[in-house]
């Protein structure tokens, strides 16, 4: 329970400070960065997550693609770059399409493919430490 709230606490911080980021982008960089914000948001940590070895950031590149009225219809998460973990990388890789199909709509008027990155981060405290 205590990684979980970390784990929202650092996110809610991480979101808080680049939200002024989107002020400054184009219109198409902006929508992509409020889509990554939506997507990262709505991730959700499958307890089986807390039993591997993740600690750190993970990066699921997600490849999304919407039709011409904005509606998501196509996710593929792309290749495991985050190497140390193999066992663990199937469950955020799930999570991370999860919550992209989640988010349903895309705010534009041409059909899309988006590749974005969803972060997930794990903070694990009860490692022990070697000396």
């Amino acid at each position: 329970m205590l990684k979980r709230v970390v784990l929202l606490a650092l996110l809610a911080f991480t979101m808080g400070t680049v939200s002024s980021l989107a002020a400054d982008l184009k219109p198409t960089d902006k929508r992509t960065y409020e889509l990554q914000q939506q997507i990262s948001y709505n991730v959700i940590i499958p307890s089986e997550a807390f039993k591997t070895s993740a600690d750190g950031t993970l990066i699921v590149p997600v490849e999304i693609k919407t039709d011409d009225k904005g509606n998501i219809v196509a996710v593929e998460a792309g290749p495991n770059n985050w190497k140390l973990d193999r066992e663990a990388y199937p469950i955020f890789e799930e999570a991370a399409k999860e919550a992209a199909w989640n988010t349903k709509h895309v705010d534009t008027e041409e059909e899309l493919v988006i590749t974005i990155p969803v972060s997930i981060v794990m903070l694990s405290g009860d490692k022990s430490k070697k000396k």
